[in-house]
């Protein structure tokens, strides 16, 4: 009788860094960081930095910004990506997604079923939106590695049939973004302020308005963050970014150019390419005047919504509960 094949496990694995503008940072086979595409197609090898805790001293060196932190691991012929919002100290998506999945099984202990299925909507939304944006920043990847190899004049225009795709994902970051927002509002209202019918963010904000009940803190928060006139009122941009591409016209046409354009950055001794689409930094106000690059503002969005989310968890009324198995989940 022959003895059964064992079946050999291959694994290979890459560690990406996205940056603005879609450059992109990984590590060299000597562990150095290195900095790529460079305009004339080498990698930029960052010879003093091996250490990953030192990445962010790094790359803001050299006036770059990272979004997130993706690994690609291929496992005998099947590829596998894992995306991270890149964030310094506390991190702030992990921590919102723990926690609403945490408050979701303190309400199932309870049998509370609507809250435990709203904590679950609410920690799915945020991931989505978090992934959303990583499509946005391999679209910006995309265009800066076609701008780099195809030699683009930087300073001049370019588009490509690719180009919907960065487009796609914008609209995919404002749907899903918005519907974390309108989970939110609904965990605020019912649970928190006692208000009944209440199915957004907008319908929260006018009763706020008109009901008062700013005593409580989360109630302040939402008047504040919903005020369209405020420079505060980032919650109210983000709405505004979201009924646009709804109700009136697809993102490319409230961006600055319906095309893109790839400014130089130097970096040490080389030249890189950066990416840019701008969008209005207040389409409420001035939605033809001061632009901001779309990747940089969404990224920003994003953490503002995580920061509103880890905040409404904190004095949730519903405590967050680690999840135990116990012998009677093994029955």
């Amino acid at each position: 009788m022959s003895e059964p094949k064992i079946r050999r496990t291959q694994i290979r694995a890459r560690d990406t860094l996205h940056l603005l503008g879609g450059v992109r940072a990984g590590t060299h086979a000597n562990g150095h960081l290195v900095i790529f595409p460079s305009r004339n197609k080498a990698a930029i090898l960052v010879p003093s930095v091996v250490a990953t805790q030192n990445y962010w001293s790094a790359i803001k060196t050299f006036e770059l910004d990272i979004v997130g932190h993706e690994t690609e691991t291929e496992e005998n012929g099947i590829h596998h990506s894992q995306w991270h919002l890149f964030e310094l100290g506390t991190p702030i998506l992990d921590s919102a997604l723990v926690t609403w999945s945490h408050i979701a099984y303190a309400a199932h202990q309870k049998h509370d079923t609507e809250v435990a299925n709203l904590a679950r909507d609410i920690a799915f939304s945020l991931r989505a939106a978090d992934l959303r944006l990583r499509d946005i920043s391999r679209a910006y990847g995309w265009q800066n590695h076609y701008a780099t190899w195809t030699g683009c004049t930087p300073g001049r225009y370019f588009a490509n049939l690719e180009l919907s795709d960065l487009y796609l994902a914008l609209h995919s970051f404002l749907a899903e973004a918005s519907a974390a927002r309108d989970y939110l509002a609904r965990f605020v209202a019912s649970k928190m302020l006692d208000f009944a019918d209440i199915d957004s963010m907008a319908k929260l904000y006018r009763r706020l308005q008109k009901n008062g009940r700013a005593e409580n803190v989360v109630a302040q928060t939402v008047l504040k963050i919903c005020d369209r006139r405020s420079p505060t009122g980032w919650m109210a941009r983000l709405s505004e970014f979201r009924n646009l591409v709804l109700h009136r016209s697809p993102i490319m046409r409230w961006s600055e150019k319906r095309y893109l354009v790839a400014n130089v950055l130097n970096v040490g001794n080389r030249e890189v390419l950066t990416i840019y689409l701008g969008l209005p930094r207040d389409p409420i106000n001035d939605p033809g005047g001061d632009f901001i690059d779309a990747l940089s503002h969404f990224r920003d969005l994003l953490m503002l919504l995580l920061r509103f989310a880890s905040g409404v968890a904190k004095v949730s009324p519903i405590r967050p509960q680690m999840p135990q198995i116990t012998a009677a989940d093994l029955r």
